[in-house]
């Protein structure tokens, strides 16, 4: 007996398709937060400064263009868009939290008699 395959334009066929399409979108943001996060380091190497407002608003202004041009709802990216960037610093805090442990287990531990009692 052969395999069922459904006709396309069918409501399964359809399905598979946006669930491929919301893969691809999530394959994206996973690229986009790596991307941030490498930027977000270096910005704090140079300035020490984890935000930029001015970038962040250029950021939505452009994804509103582009949801204009592509008859997106202004909506969706003006919830999407402040969302990944927040992760994004939320990942590179975490990543520096991380890195801190790291480094605190690396060291040695003095032994108890080594430390300083205060007076």
């Amino acid at each position: 007996m052969p395999a069922h395959r459904d006709p396309p334009g069918t409501l399964a066929e359809l399905r598979r398709e946006i669930a491929r399409l919301d893969r691809s979108l999530v394959v994206l943001m996973a690229a986009r937060l790596d991307a941030a996060e490498r930027a977000i380091r270096l910005r704090s190497e140079r300035t020490g400064r984890l935000t930029d407002p001015a970038q962040e608003r250029r950021i939505l202004e452009r994804a509103r263009r582009w949801a204009d041009e592509l008859d997106v709802p202004p909506g969706v990216v003006e919830r999407l868009f402040p969302e990944l960037v927040a992760a994004g610093k939320r990942r590179f805090a975490a990543g520096r939290v991380a890195e801190a442990e790291r480094l605190l287990l690396e060291r040695p531990t003095p032994e108890l008699a080594e430390v300083p009692l205060a007076r």
